[in-house]
């Protein structure tokens, strides 16, 4: 699998290539809904270039190696969305942590969770890491 992070008009989301179901996953923590405008307007042109891009890059750094996968289906996952602007990245920090290549319960996972404390806990997960303790250690 190979997780691509994407930022794009300051909106944080995941694409992976799903090499077992032959598509590409894409994690989106908006509510389009909300913000009166739809999925496809941000990810559908997106997702093309970026697949396409990636697809060529990936196939001219390993000597053909991988697969061109440009083409493949782009897969909109079921996941939870951010109630606050700008937490999209703790979103997807998280769905990366939850995300196995399956269509696993990461809603029913996810949604378990309390809101307010997801920010929290990726907060202390970037803090007290055993490199991030390392490199404090270090400076000292």
């Amino acid at each position: 699998m190979v997780i691509v992070h994407v930022i794009h008009h300051s909106h944080c989301t995941i694409y992976c290539i799903n090499w077992n179901h032959r598509r590409i996953d894409v994690f989106d923590s908006n509510n389009y809904p909300a913000l009166n405008t739809d999925y496809k307007d941000h990810h559908g042109d997106l997702g093309r270039r970026i697949a396409k891009q990636l697809s060529d890059d990936l196939y001219a750094a390993s000597r053909n190696a991988f697969k061109r996968f440009g083409n493949q289906k782009l897969v909109r996952n079921k996941c939870p969305v951010m109630l606050k602007p700008n937490d999209c990245a703790f979103f997807i920090m998280r769905y990366m942590e939850l995300y196995d290549g399956d269509d696993s319960p990461l809603l029913q996972v996810a949604e378990l969770e309390e809101y307010n404390d997801l920010r929290s806990h990726m907060l202390y997960y970037m803090f007290s890491t055993p490199i991030t303790l390392l490199c404090r250690c270090h400076r000292n």
